[in-house]
């Protein structure tokens, strides 16, 4: 738990699987790195990509970033009572 935030599978709300995590935390780092290297090498106006990401998280049902979609899982703000 991390600020109240935990990581649950998208189906069952439990906690996510250890292949799951991996799949997330390589995914994230694909998506991070990628998007600098097309900022920095491919060209300049590729680089609204990451931009078009947070937007389509944005207005997401779920609010899932495009590695929580490709992992199956879900971010929970939890406030206990």
């Amino acid at each position: 738990m991390l600020c109240g935030m935990y990581v649950k599978d998208v189906n069952t709300f439990k906690s996510v699987t250890p292949m799951q995590a991996t799949i997330r935390c390589i995914s994230e780092t694909a998506l991070s790195f990628g998007s600098l290297f097309l900022i920095d090498y491919v060209s300049r106006w590729l680089a609204i990509l990451p931009i078009l990401i947070l937007i389509f998280a944005i207005f997401d049902k779920r609010k899932q970033f495009l590695h929580d979609k490709v992992a199956r899982t879900v971010v929970i703000d939890y406030k206990p009572s």
